[in-house]
């Protein structure tokens, strides 16, 4: 019986590794601490897509080189809204006007889900924003 449920995990596993890789150029990535990104990439540009403080583009490199802005000292460090200064870094995915429209912190920090779609192609989606009803998708 024990054969049984091993051999099944196993096979679980496998089918699941083999469906993540089945589009090239895509994988999940831990970057700057941060799990659950998605990698796209080709031959010379690299992107990571980060769901986890809020939907952003964590990096954008072309030939190695990263043009987005990154706070290191911040992204080594759990984010924590209200505490946490300075705010996450790199591309942000949000909707303004920031200093006179309503707050919407399930969009700017929340926790967005991520899915790769195809080749070099994933999708970003946030929770709904109380405040605003808005959802965004990228």
């Amino acid at each position: 019986m024990k054969t049984n449920r091993f051999l099944l995990v196993l096979l679980i596993l496998l089918l699941m590794n083999s469906c993540l890789a089945q589009f090239p150029g895509t994988k999940i990535v831990t970057e700057y601490g941060k799990e659950n990104c998605i990698e796209l990439s080709n031959e010379t540009t690299r992107v990571v897509l980060e769901p986890n403080i809020g939907g952003r583009v964590l990096i954008y490199e072309l030939n190695g080189n990263n043009i987005l802005w990154i706070n290191e000292e911040n992204e080594a460090k759990p984010y924590v809204p209200g505490e946490s200064k300075g705010g996450p870094s790199a591309g942000r995915i949000d909707i303004g006007p920031e200093k006179t429209g309503k707050k919407r912190p399930a969009l700017f920090t929340g926790k967005w889900k991520g899915r790769i779609t195809g080749p070099r192609t994933a999708v970003l989606t946030s929770q709904k924003d109380t405040s605003t009803g808005v959802q965004l998708e990228m």
